[in-house]
């Protein structure tokens, strides 16, 4: 009798298991594609010539770089990638062991020289220079072990070095393929490779099968130019996409009402301003400028258009990335008495007309332009918002031609260096990132010391220093620390948001379940 009990627990067990097995077999629904709904397209699919959104976003999924920054447990971890490990041989120099059995997409082995010629180009790179400029020389070992070594101590050499500008691409595809390289032919080690772009429609990815990770559990990957925010969220709703980047603060409501989709938030690295062209009257004047900063009702504007979403800026560092001061900033309070002496300091009490530039694909900087434009009249300030497509801002940047201009910046380093040097260091103007043309000596050199110094407590004092001196001279009206808002298919799975923004998001681990 003991012995049948016995049999019918195991029987009755293998059963529960079986069904349990089975049940998770069917849970899994088998999806060919990921699409994603997105306000951005690339420029270009060479990591070293691109440093906007569309590009850094797509392009971290042809391409690895040595590290990256993982977002485990409410930190950001520099964890390995295409370097299995490293060590400081000194302040200045750094020894990563490579990754062995790499392969390019067009079937190369990633050797030690691919990791010299990516870097080495990167860091002379018009684009993200910036990032990478302090590297002296990579060193080749051996196949697989590479020195960087650096023209000065830079103490986040290994958080730059996980920016998508400094991805490893394959030297001999690049040589053959020239330009076509950043145009159809990119050549990664990615867990996809290229395969279709369609400006202005989409851009499509294909499974490359000699990953050298785990791969991704769909074939495809399509990003949808989709510039209208409220269309993306409708792209979940009806199926037509699974995630959808940038979710606009007026349909979050809506999205977390509705069943079939998934709303994501996150704190983000990303601070919002008001920029001003330095080397244009009348902002060359710190009275104008502190005469709109004290004419912006950012309570109203974080209320009415950001619908509450995001806190407020009072410097350029976002509290998610280290070495922030914001809360430590006094801010400029909303003061129309105030902003009409500083203006007729600046001998303009009769106001001014200028223009005021902003992204057509992003409804919430255009309406916050818009009440600006309401708001400055008061100043007898007549402004005229002028939309343009993100390309031909970036040409207008680039040359300067812009007036004001109502943007952000995501700090996808998570470090003090980069929310602040390439923006606001007077060697990157234009398309190194200074779209302001700002220019302070003394702010040059406390950022050209936050780099080289190698004591985070040291370099903390420099950068609350120099945080305070920026608040004071309002490069930028300061505006809003942001809120990633993503909506998914609550079918999806594996998909994983980053502070840091969308160009480290985890796409290539998402599958689908009931």
């Amino acid at each position: 009798m003991k012995k049948v009990n016995i049999l019918l627990v195991i029987i009755l067990l293998m059963s529960v298991l079986i069904i349990g097995c089975e049940r998770r077999d069917r849970a899994v629904i088998e999806r060919n594609e990921l699409v994603v709904a997105s306000a951005w397209l690339p420029i270009t699919f060479d990591p070293s010539m691109g440093n906007e959104s569309g590009s850094l976003n797509v392009n971290r999924r042809l391409f690895n770089t040595l590290v990256w920054h993982e977002f485990i447990d409410g930190e950001l971890i520099i964890s390995p990638l295409l370097a299995e490990s490293w060590e400081f041989l000194a302040p200045d120099s750094v020894r990563f062991n490579l990754r062995r059995g790499v392969r390019f997409h067009n079937g190369d082995l990633m050797r030690a020289s691919d990791v010299k010629f990516s870097l080495e180009r990167a860091a002379v790179s018009p684009a993200v220079g910036f990032l990478l400029n302090m590297i002296d020389e990579v060193v080749i070992v051996n196949d697989y072990e590479v020195i960087v070594n650096l023209h000065f101590p830079f103490a986040p050499i290994l958080s730059n070095l996980s920016h998508t500008g400094a991805a490893i691409i394959s030297e001999r595809a690049f040589r053959e393929y020239g330009a076509e390289f950043g145009l159809s032919r990119p050549v990664g080690t990615g867990a996809f490779k290229f395969h279709e772009f369609v400006p202005g429609s989409h851009v499509t990815f294909t499974r490359f099968e000699d990953f050298w990770g785990e791969k991704p559990s769909f074939q495809y990957f399509t990003t949808r130019f989709i510039p209208d925010a409220s269309m993306r969220l409708i792209e979940i709703e009806t199926g037509g996409a699974d995630i959808a980047i940038g979710i606009s603060p007026f349909d979050v409501v809506i999205a977390e009402a509705n069943p079939n989709v998934n709303m994501l938030r996150m704190p983000s690295a990303a601070v919002s301003f008001v920029g001003f062209n330095h080397t244009r009257e009348p902002f060359n004047n710190l009275y104008v400028r502190r005469a709109i900063a004290h004419a912006v009702d950012r309570e109203t504007i974080l209320n009415n258009i950001f619908r509450g979403i995001g806190s407020f800026a009072y410097g350029p560092v976002s509290e998610v990335v280290w070495g922030s001061f914001n809360s430590h900033l006094a801010p400029y309070e909303f003061n129309l008495t105030l902003a009409r002496q500083y203006l007729a300091r600046a001998g303009l009490e009769g106001g001014f007309d200028t223009t005021i530039a902003v992204n057509a694909a992003a409804q919430t900087f255009v309406d916050t332009a818009e009440f600006l434009q309401a708001e400055l009249r008061a100043l007898n300030i007549n402004l005229t918002v002028e939309v343009f497509e993100w390309g031909t801002l970036l040409d207008m940047f680039a040359r300067g031609d812009v007036n004001m201009f109502l943007i952000d910046w995501t700090t996808v380093t998570g470090d003090a260096d980069y929310a602040m040097y390439p923006v606001l260091h007077s060697s990157n103007f234009g398309a190194g990132g200074n779209r302001a043309h700002f220019s302070n000596p003394i702010v040059d050199e406390l950022l050209r010391r936050g780099r080289v110094e190698t004591d985070p407590a040291v370099r903390l004092q420099i950068y609350e220093e120099v945080q305070h001196i920026i608040r004071d001279e309002l490069p930028w009206v300061f505006l809003f620390q942001g809120e990633l808002l993503n909506a998914a298919s609550t079918s999806l799975r594996g998909f994983s948001m980053n502070p840091l923004g969308d160009k480290q998001h985890t796409y290539e681990r998402a599958y689908w379940a009931n």
